[in-house]
């Protein structure tokens, strides 16, 4: 395998993997009482928070708090609200994803690997889980890691869940982490099986085209190479300037 000095990981950004996940996963939450749904975030904490006074002991409630926290840039208040959900549900999905984010946030990543590695193993279907640790080892060039982290996010039920809210069909960036880890140990002939895969979720997203080029090209299909970035431009979004260079770059490499 490849060493971290030596691999190209401009890759990785393709994948769209810090904080994404969490962003797509709170933005797609359902709230439990539609007639507060675009409350301003001040007015979401005093809600939350009178709710907490009343269920001090409901594990959904300091979660949604904690949300209402994060929204307000309260991140400490955020946090202490994520451990309390887990200090009264161990199984709680969305506080252990949450205090994962909040310490990402800080900057204290190898913190928030020590304790969503533990918490991943004992729930192994926590695909959000999974894919987190799958992007922060492929981020640190550790790649057997994130290589059971990508086979793990694989055998999970690929739907993310905290029983409060929902975000139906995960497999597209499942398919999409586990074939850019692919790409970066050198598995290209898995690498392009796993990116097709994401293809057919989501033909109209570049990323995938742009990483089965990388593996097209490591295995000296160019003309295949370029009839990927073909299809990778074509589906470019205007202003897309980050991947419109890589398909650049790539195309001078085909060439």
């Amino acid at each position: 395998m490849t060493p971290r000095s030596t691999l190209d990981l401009r890759f990785v950004a393709l994948l769209g993997v810090v904080g994404l996940a969490l962003a797509a996963f709170l933005a797609e939450r359902t709230v439990l009482d539609a007639q507060i749904a675009g409350r301003p975030a001040k007015d979401d904490v005093v809600y939350w928070e009178q709710h907490v006074e009343r269920n001090p002991a409901y594990p959904a409630s300091r979660v949604r708090l904690a949300q209402a926290y994060q929204a307000a840039g309260r991140f400490d208040e955020a946090q202490r609200e994520y451990e309390a959900a887990l200090a009264l549900d161990p199984d709680s999905d969305a506080a252990a994803i949450g205090r994962d984010g909040i310490l990402r946030r800080n900057g204290e990543v190898d913190l928030a690997l020590a304790q969503l590695e533990p918490y991943a193993r004992d729930h192994p279907r926590c695909a959000i889980c999974w894919y987190y640790l799958a992007s922060t080892y492929l981020d640190r060039g550790r790649l057997d890691q994130a290589e059971a982290a990508a086979q793990a996010l694989l055998a999970s039920n690929l739907v993310v869940t905290s029983g409060m809210y929902s975000v139906s069909d995960f497999h597209f960036e499942a398919y999409l982490m586990a074939g850019g880890v692919a790409v970066a140990r050198g598995e290209h002939d898995r690498a392009i099986s796993l990116l097709r895969d994401a293809i057919a979720r989501r033909p109209d997203n570049p990323r995938p085209h742009i990483l089965e080029a990388n593996s097209l090209l490591a295995t000296a299909q160019p003309a295949a190479a370029l009839a990927a970035l073909e299809r990778a431009e074509s589906r470019l979004a205007p202003g897309d300037d980050a991947l419109r260079g890589e398909i650049e770059r790539l195309r001078r490499s085909a060439r």
